[in-house]
């Protein structure tokens, strides 16, 4: 009886908080009511049954709601990046595919370890409660019990872990989401530099072939100008040359 008393079992969720205290809350009040009836019920193989199904219990409640988190993370991670791509008009770049891509592999592996945690957790319960159940005996009520508290332990570590992965997964997004927004406006700019030049170019032809076609007028001028001058004098010197 002395040895059936636990610690607690937490399950901290940063991805979703909510979800996580409230699985934490669910483990904490399944640990407390096993130890209350530890305390004023005897220990048999359906007791130690009984609260190996409470633990599994607590820990499948905080595999859902890490894997709810994962979910939710994932998807808000989806949702940036594509409101990012689509808030420009040109088509968005390689990068934010690849993102998308990324966080749903980060959500779909932190849900695959959450699932792999409580199976063997489940594993373990039920291959202590078969071995208190047993009609030998061989292993102490002591050491089943320890068994129970190390796969509640390695539950909780791997659901922290696939909580922590749900957790980065968005702003591994959101960093790609923003590099990719980055690098379209870059491109943006070099088109718009582009453009300008081009404009440029265009607008200095512009101002040269006006430039050459004034030159050509002012030499047709000067040119008008000397016939009229080359005839007149001709005229002139005609007149004078004639007899009286």
């Amino acid at each position: 009886m002395k040895g059936f008393g636990f610690k607690g079992f937490r399950v901290w969720c940063d991805a979703v908080p909510s979800a996580g205290e409230a699985a934490a809350a669910a483990a904490a009040a399944a640990t407390a009511a096993t130890a209350a009836a530890a305390t004023t019920a005897p220990v048999t193989p359906a007791t130690a049954a009984a609260a190996a199904a409470e633990v599994l219990a607590a820990a499948a409640a905080a595999a859902a709601a890490t894997a709810a988190a994962a979910a939710a993370a994932g998807t808000a991670s989806a949702a940036t990046t594509t409101a990012a791509a689509t808030t420009t008009t040109p088509p968005p770049p390689a990068p934010a595919p690849a993102a998308a891509a990324a966080t749903a592999a980060a959500a779909a592996a932190a849900a695959a370890a959450t699932a792999a945690a409580a199976a063997a957790a489940t594993a373990a319960a039920a291959a202590a409660a078969a071995a208190m159940g047993g009609p030998k005996r061989r292993r102490g009520l002591n050491s089943v019990l320890s068994d129970i508290r190390k796969s509640t332990k390695d539950t909780a570590a791997a659901a922290a872990a696939a909580a922590a992965a749900a957790a980065a997964a968005p702003a591994a997004a959101t960093a790609a989401a923003a590099a990719a927004q980055q690098q379209q406006q870059q491109q943006q700019q070099q088109q718009h530099q582009q453009q300008q030049q081009q404009q440029q170019q265009q607008q200095d032809q512009q101002q040269q072939q006006q430039q050459q076609q004034q030159n050509m007028n002012s030499l047709k001028q000067l040119a008008s100008i000397v016939k009229w001058w080359v005839a007149r004098k001709f005229l002139s010197s005609t007149k004078k040359a004639k007899p009286s």
